[in-house]
């Protein structure tokens, strides 16, 4: 009996191991990492899960975990020379059960974000989680990754948002924390560590996540700012007043925006006056018809005081969702434009524009053709800091210099006291910047830790850890 025979006997056509078969798993969503691996084994359940972990120990071959494949990092590309299986769980798509009382929902590693949403409003509440690429990334993904969002200030991360879990080691032995308990205080907390380890220390199957109550109302404000440095004032003005109803606050750059004009010009952006600097922000309202003075009154002195120019407040569900949909299609407008260099990169808040006006500068001195695109989740200190090209040079100009533009922006971001990875990870692309970024001593802790979960290393191979 050989690998390939027993990974087809356990799942019959969903053991693929012909070339054209297995193409669509050995690569990411942007294409920029390539791999290989003996079969792609794609189970429907745990219990499957676990058979396909005892054959891959038995060979003694690595597993490399797949969700939607939407990491920009290279998390789920199995290596070029890996001896390697990868286990995708597309097929484990069920919702378990929905829990009105505990306000939880029970699913399988598979299951998409969008399908979460869907479940929970079904039964009016919230899974606030909320990423442009809700379609195909999905629980498993979220978990591995400890994903953020937009909505991070308000709900926290994926951790914040996960009570039970249930989890198979590279050895087949599985763990079982499959609880809906929110007090839970009996020892180490196995479930933190594996939420964000990149699928090197265990397959995450399924999980229990918090829901939370549906707000009754929202209004979404797109305001144009005098300056960078304005979104200091505007901030700290709407934390202070509505820090309760506060749950989304954005930066845009510019460039960002006009990229998606040009990109995506289908995509109604508010008919306000364009500045060099933008900020989004969502106030959620759990009565109908909410009294807004206080947020009125706060935006009109940020304009009288003039670090406001001009702004937009979404005066219905679809001026709502439309300004949503601006922030939502930056990310696939620069895939469209041919893409740019990604720093998903985090800072104490009191550093962002420091670090952004420096930056930029700086980079721009370098290579005069580098068109900074800057946004993402200022609210929570965490920048999406992509460098791309200015018209009509070539948009892959950019990436003749890419690990150049990578050194360089962490080495400032590690400086002033930031984190090369704020919510995507570290998969294959900042592996080796790990050893800058981290302390010597966590970091030996962490391959300790690796040692333990899994001594042969047989999970993930090549990622997260250099």
């Amino acid at each position: 009996m050989s690998l390939i025979n027993e990974l087809k006997n356990l799942l019959g056509r969903y053991a693929l191991v012909e070339n054209n078969e297995k193409a669509p798993y050995l690569t990411d969503e942007r294409g920029r990492y390539h791999g290989d691996a003996i079969a792609v084994a794609l189970p429907s359940s745990h219990e499957e899960v676990v058979e396909v972990m005892k054959i891959a120990a038995h060979y003694g071959v690595s597993v490399v975990t797949q969700g939607g494949n939407t990491s920009t990092v290279g998390g789920s590309v199995p290596l070029a020379n890996a001896n390697s299986i990868v286990l995708s769980l597309k097929r484990m798509r069920q919702i378990i059960h929905v829990d009105p009382v505990s306000d939880t929902i029970h699913a399988q590693a598979g299951v998409t974000l969008s399908e979460i949403h869907q479940a929970a409003e079904r039964i009016n509440r919230l899974f606030p989680l909320r990423l442009a690429s809700e379609g195909t990334a999905t629980v498993g993904g979220l978990l591995a990754s400890n994903a953020g969002g937009t909505e991070v200030l308000r709900y926290g991360m994926t951790r914040d948002l996960v009570l039970g879990y249930r989890a198979v080691l590279a050895d087949g032995r599985e763990i079982n924390e499959l609880t809906s308990l929110r007090k839970n205080n009996s020892g180490y907390d196995l479930r933190d560590l594996l939420i964000g380890s990149e699928g090197t220390l265990a397959v995450i199957t399924e999980a229990i996540l918090k829901l939370h109550p549906r707000a009754l109302d929202r209004k979404v404000l797109f305001l144009s700012l005098r300056d960078l440095k304005s979104v200091e004032v505007v901030f700290n003005a709407f934390n202070a007043k509505m820090h309760a109803q506060m749950s989304a606050f954005e930066l845009m750059g510019r460039p960002t925006l006009n990229k998606l004009a040009l990109m995506m010009p289908e995509v109604r952006q508010p008919n306000i006056e364009k500045t060099d600097w933008h900020v989004f922000i969502e106030c959620s309202y759990f009565e109908s018809n909410p009294d807004t003075s206080v947020l009125e009154s706060v935006l009109e002195n940020l304009m009288q005081d003039g670090f406001v120019v001009d702004g937009a407040i979404s005066e219905t569900e679809e001026d709502a969702e439309d300004f949503w949909r601006v922030r939502e299609s930056i990310p696939p407008a620069h895939k469209k434009a041919g893409g740019n260099v990604k720093h998903d990169i985090a800072l104490p808040r009191h550093r962002l524009v420091e670090f952004v006006e420096t930056v930029c500068a700086q980079l721009k001195e370098r290579y005069a053709w580098l068109e900074p695109s800057v946004f993402g989740h200022y609210g929570d200190g965490n920048l999406h800091f992509n460098m791309g090209v200015a018209h009509p040079h070539d948009p892959k100009l950019v990436f003749t210099v890419e690990k150049d533009i990578h050194a360089f922006v962490y080495e400032k971001v590690i400086a002033m006291g930031g984190t090369i990875s704020a919510e995507h990870g570290i998969g294959q692309l900042k592996r080796e910047a790990m050893r800058m970024a981290k302390d010597p001593v966590a970091l030996e802790m962490m391959k300790a830790i690796k040692k333990v979960f899994d001594p042969e290393n047989r999970l993930n191979p090549g990622k997260l850890l250099p």
